[in-house]
């Protein structure tokens, strides 16, 4: 699947109103991208296909290889909500949920974060602390998947490492 198919899914699946999806979903999608950047760091990536290793070894792994320590929080926290949601058939996002994963943020990207929903959610008339957790994880969401894209793109020359 190239890029453009893979964010047109990801985005489809941010868009529908259904928590468990969008939780266990974004969380597979998170998942894949930390995939990228490891595989892309790696001069033999098909050696780790037969390691079986958990999605708290690949969020290791992720930052060993050039994502920021300061996404480790984060991304154990996605990983921590997608399995209270994978194992209940009635979950909720919560505003505790929401609020967690956004508390895992470094002080730097919740500023980014704040910005950014502050903006879409003057488009609802609304302030961003406001929106429903739903709507707030899916912004948390994307910021993630941000960061990990910007790594791939340092990895790869396409971007500068920042300083």
């Amino acid at each position: 699947m190239n890029q453009d198919e893979f964010e047109k899914m990801l985005f489809r699946t941010l868009e529908t109103n259904d928590a468990l999806a969008i939780v266990v979903k974004s969380a597979i999608f998170i998942e894949a991208e930390i995939i990228d950047l490891i595989k892309g760091a790696m001069h033999n990536p098909a050696a780790l296909d037969g390691l079986d290793l958990t999605y708290h070894q690949r969020c290791g792994l992720a930052v060993a290889v050039g994502l920021s320590q300061r996404f480790a929080k984060p991304l154990k926290a996605i990983g921590t909500i997608r399995n209270k949601f994978a194992h209940r058939i009635d979950a909720e996002l919560s505003k505790s949920h929401a609020d967690n994963l956004y508390d895992a943020f470094d002080p730097i990207d919740k500023e980014i974060i704040n910005q950014v929903g502050s903006h879409l959610a003057e488009h609802r008339g609304a302030k961003f602390a406001q929106l429903d957790p739903l709507d707030r994880f899916v912004i948390y969401v994307i910021s993630l998947r941000a960061a990990i894209v910007y790594a791939q793109g340092v990895q790869c020359g396409k971007f500068k490492q920042p300083e």
